[in-house]
């Protein structure tokens, strides 16, 4: 609510809050594997006679999209957008048959996330502020995959849904320009609720036996989060006049 007083200093009856705004901007986020964030190498064997051992490992992916800001208060803001994320992993096989040379399977998958999140933000500086987020993502899952090597072995990724769902925790640093935008540096944790795909291996030895295992891949990634937001464009809410008892008053 508004008084007489400051809808006087505001003749056309809006709503002045510097941090009622919106904006948008694109975020870039590498991503590391790492054993602490549930992305470390998967170890598993043949489990017989074979001692055939397999794994799989998280190489470096990325993830990138669009994003939106909407600012209610100094503090909050909720925050949206559309994220394409590329994970890229190396299945190693040691076969004995084969000297312990290890054989490598390069392959990836891809999805795309719509996430939404609360922001916590404390200023620290005249243009640094602090953020926090807490959320969650809907994630979709395009298609499974397979790759194939003639006489070697066979590679499958059957998606466990089409569409799925990760809780997303970041926390980060942003530059607020007075002209040019914001620059934000921070990290992000990203988990899915199940896990994002099956693999299973069909290996065909040089002595004729044909080997399958299979286990699930949980898709949990740590990233750096970088990201640009274009000048925030503040939103006015006209003010409405209300008479009552011959009195005004200024209410949204």
């Amino acid at each position: 609510m508004v008084n007489a007083q400051e809808q006087q200093g505001n003749p056309q009856g809006q709503d002045l809050n510097p941090y009622n705004t919106v904006t948008g901007g694109i975020s870039i986020r590498p991503i590391f594997p790492g054993k602490i964030f549930g992305s470390g190498p998967i170890f598993f064997d043949a489990g017989d006679s074979s001692k055939v051992n397999f794994t799989i490992q998280n190489k470096i992916s990325y993830s990138a999209g669009a994003i939106i800001r909407r600012s209610f208060t100094k503090l909050l803001s909720l925050e949206t957008g559309l994220l394409y994320t590329r994970r890229t992993y190396s299945l190693q096989v040691i076969d004995p048959l084969l000297s312990n040379t290890p054989i490598t399977i390069d392959y990836r998958t891809v999805s795309f996330g719509v996430p939404l999140q609360v922001l916590v933000s404390v200023q620290l500086g005249k243009s640094i502020f602090s953020m926090v987020g807490l959320g969650a993502a809907a994630d979709f899952y395009p298609s499974n995959i397979f790759v194939k090597e003639i006489n070697r072995y066979n590679l499958g990724g059957l998606r466990n849904s089409f569409i799925g769902g990760s809780l997303l925790i970041n926390l980060g640093f942003e530059y607020r320009t007075k002209k040019d935008g914001i620059l934000y540096l921070g990290a992000i944790f990203n988990r899915p609720f199940t896990a994002i795909m099956y693999n299973e291996i069909t290996y065909f030895q040089t002595n004729g036996n044909v080997i399958q295992k299979g286990t699930n891949l949980s898709g949990s990634y740590f990233a750096l989060d970088l990201r640009y937001y274009l000048q925030p464009s503040m939103i006015k809410k006209k003010v409405k006049k209300k008479s009552q008892k011959g009195k005004k008053e200024f209410t949204y």
